[in-house]
Order: structure tokens, then C-alpha cells, then sequence
């Protein structure tokens, strides 16, 4: 319960900030594009995360929103940014050290990307 003020005042900031958000461009769909990502983001990480009852795992869920936020305010773009892999730590799928590459790749995610894996986003559909 002791986070649960700084969570609350955090996530009200978030929101806050995707109705007043207004992208790079300037354009009117790319602001709101980005202003419905980042509430609905917010909203499904912290729901996500309401579970949480581990002081450490707490502390790293409000540090990667702190982060995103922050680097969202600074570029001026919502979108997760690009993490860059270690050289050399992707091998290929058929070799059984591939456990220890999956460990270095989740070690190289930097802390405002903790949440975000491609793997378990719905892709948006084409056409």
C-alpha cells in the first residue's frame, strides 16, 4: 500500500498527459493516433501490473512508466523507442546455447522497455 499514492499520482499524469499530448507533426489524426495509444497503453500496462505485490517488481513497473513518460515528453513520441542488442548475443534458433542468448537479449532491454515484447502484442492487421 505504500506505493499505491505514487502509482495513482503517476497514472494520472499519464492520462493527463495523453489529452493534452500533441504529436511532432503537428497533424490532427497523428495526434490523436498517439494520444489513444498512450491511454490505452497506460491502461493495459497498469491493469497488467495490479497484481504485483513484490517491492522489487513494483519499483521496476513504476520505473519504466516514470521513463516512458519521460522520454515520450522529451522526443515527442509515444512509440516505444528502439533497444539496440548486444553484438553477438543472437544465435541461431537450432543451437543449444539458446537459452543464454534469450538471457543476454533480456538483459540488454533497457528499463522503459521491460513490458513491451513484440512477441505478446497483437500485430495490427494489414489491409
Amino acid at each position: 500500500m505504500a506505493h499505491r499514492n505514487k502509482v495513482l499520482t503517476l497514472y494520472r499524469a499519464i492520462l493527463k498527459t495523453s489529452k493534452t499530448w500533441e504529436s511532432a507533426s503537428r497533424i490532427a489524426s497523428d495526434t490523436e493516433k498517439e494520444s489513444l495509444y498512450i491511454a490505452s497503453e497506460a491502461r493495459h500496462l497498469f491493469r497488467q501490473n495490479k497484481h504485483l505485490s513484490d517491492e522489487d517488481s513494483i519499483k521496476a513497473a513504476i520505473k519504466e512508466a516514470e521513463s516512458r513518460l519521460e522520454i515520450a515528453l522529451h522526443y515527442k513520441n509515444p512509440w516505444p523507442r528502439p533497444s539496440h542488442i548486444p553484438q553477438h548475443s543472437m544465435l541461431p534458433l537450432r543451437d543449444r546455447r539458446r537459452k543464454k542468448s534469450d538471457k543476454l537479449l533480456s538483459q540488454s532491454k533497457p528499463a522503459y522497455l521491460k513490458s513491451y515484447d513484440i512477441g505478446e502484442k497483437e500485430q495490427p492487421e494489414k489491409g
